[in-house]
């Protein structure tokens, strides 16, 4: 062997945000577990959750003794939305405050420079995609029911988060009557009743009845 990593130079960490546990994993720098640490929100808002992860952040680097410089690289699996060209999260209805501006800079303080925050299901596919790509299946959609309702598509193998991150937010589609059929048509004294029919209205050749 001519080169090897050095696991002493640094660990990534993993966060898991659930609405009322948080989940920190440890791992070296290539790539092998190291430890995890799990700790309990009260509430479920944006300062309980924080307090949560400083704890459970504290505790997984006092199992080794480690300091918070050792932290290299922090990726957070997050509910809601991460918009693709802000960062910011949104739509995290389940937490309260946790789409506020000053959650997120809080969260790079808690977590150092090199902090990425994704939306948990993307991750989640991640997994998948990297077990599934063995057998060569790249395209599919994975389909998330659990607190809430979520969805990722995946295409040659990665996740696609659409312009503004709301790819597969499948909760957030309208269900029931269509709204637009509410809306009143216009007239047309040559159909019946003085309103026009959808086929006059898109200029169809053959009569309307």
């Amino acid at each position: 062997m001519l080169w090897a990593i050095d696991e002493r130079a640094g660990l990534v960490l993993s966060i898991d945000v659930w609405t009322q546990w948080v989940r920190l994993g440890r791992r070296s720098l290539n790539g092998q577990p190291r430890g995890t640490f799990r700790a309990r929100s009260e509430s479920g808002s944006a300062e309980d959750m924080l307090h949560a992860l400083t704890g459970a952040l504290n505790g997984l680097l006092a199992q080794e003794s480690l300091a918070r410089e050792a932290i290299v690289y922090a990726v957070m699996g997050s509910p809601g939305v991460v918009d693709a060209t802000s960062g910011r999260l949104q739509h995290a209805s389940n937490l309260p405050g946790w789409d506020d501006k000053s959650t997120l800079t809080a969260l790079h303080d808690l977590f150092g420079p090199n902090f990425l925050i994704m939306k948990d299901v993307y991750l989640a596919v991640l997994g998948e995609a990297e077990a599934r790509n063995i057998d060569g299946a790249k395209d599919f959609v994975l389909l998330s029911v659990g607190r809430g309702v979520g969805a990722a598509v995946v295409r040659d193998g990665q996740p696609l988060p659409g312009a503004n991150g709301l790819a597969g937010e499948i909760a957030f589609l309208p269900l029931g009557v269509d709204p637009l059929a509410r809306l009143p048509r216009p007239r047309d004294a040559r159909s019946p009743g003085g309103w026009a029919s959808p086929c006059r209205r898109v200029g169809a050749l053959a009569p309307c009845t």
